[in-house]
């Protein structure tokens, strides 16, 4: 018996600021999308108001990024819980389709911290995901995909380039000419953008 392709649930998330600036930060807005045979098949974003606001210096820097305004957030966005039970639904209806389902973000330490705040499950982790690329490292390890396209590029360039592949997912989205019709800093159109760095390693 064959066993099932898997799908890969790639997530990213938008911030009131850096988790190691104040304990307060959280998110904003969550995106994710469903990567399975070679396509983004299916998308989910939610806005997030948050609990609790970090101080105002902390939030202004966030803002400068995504340009999410307190207002929009107040008024468009759900508890953190029911974000996440919206999340984990969502999965799950994915789930039904592609039972094997790998959890992937850009920067997992960053979005995989956010989304322990959200949930409140401290330790939260994602684990390593085999992604199916011709690479040494066929895998993402804790879930990040910028590790695994550090290690994959690597073998893509001459060794003299090494020293100078990038971790941000705007030089990937470059790297591959990726196009997107909406600015970065939303967590849908970073996600989809990662989303489409993972499909174009598989092809490789």
């Amino acid at each position: 018996m064959m066993e099932a392709e898997p799908g890969y649930v790639v997530i990213d998330t938008e911030t009131t600021g850096l988790p190691h600036m104040h304990a307060d930060v959280g998110a904003v807005q969550l995106g994710m999308v469903l990567v399975w045979q070679g396509m983004i098949q299916d998308s989910w974003q939610i806005m997030v108001r948050p609990g609790r606001w970090p101080p105002p210096d902390v939030y202004l820097q966030a803002l400068a990024v995504h340009k999410l305004s307190r207002e929009r957030i107040e008024a468009e966005g759900v508890p953190p819980l029911v974000a996440w039970n919206a999340m984990q639904a969502y999965w799950a209806r994915w789930q039904a389709i592609v039972p094997v389902l790998h959890p992937l973000a850009w920067n997992a330490r960053f979005d995989v911290e956010i989304l322990a705040r959200l949930a409140g499950i401290p330790g939260l982790v994602f684990p390593d995901a085999p992604l199916g690329i011709r690479a040494k490292l066929d895998t993402a390890p804790g879930g990040c995909l910028m590790r695994a396209w550090q290690g994959w590029r690597k073998g893509q360039v001459i060794k003299a380039d090494r020293k100078h592949v990038k971790k941000s997912l705007e030089f990937a989205r470059k790297h591959h000419a990726i196009t997107s019709d909406r600015p970065a800093h939303d967590a849908l159109v970073d996600a989809t953008v990662a989303g489409e760095v993972l499909i174009c390693m598989q092809k490789a």
